[in-house]
């Protein structure tokens, strides 16, 4: 039986993705450890080289219409960004997530 080849569609538009994840306060370093996807990945996604599926665009634009940071994000899951980040990188780990005063 011959299986149905299925097309790839990209759910968001790289020049939205570089804007949304900016508006977060996120750069691409810090998207990529946000959304758990290598570094690389981030970049083509940014250059359109790379499909931004539908989980990742719904993600990134309901936080951007509800106001959440990737640090509420992260904490309303109940983890702790300050405790994730060290493990992530143990050496010197710039902050990839934005306090609310």
């Amino acid at each position: 039986m011959k299986r149905a080849h299925r097309k790839t569609v990209r759910a968001m538009a790289p020049e939205r993705y570089a804007k949304v994840i900016a508006k977060l306060g996120l750069s691409q370093r810090a998207a990529a450890r946000f959304l758990g996807i290598n570094e690389t990945t981030s970049r083509k996604m940014i250059r359109g080289d790379g499909i931004i599926g539908p989980a990742t665009a719904m993600l990134l634009e309901l936080m951007v219409k509800h106001d959440i940071t990737p640090y509420d994000a992260l904490r309303s899951i109940g983890i702790n960004p300050e405790k994730a980040e060290r493990k992530a990188e143990p050496r010197h780990a710039p902050t990839f997530y934005e306090r609310r005063s």
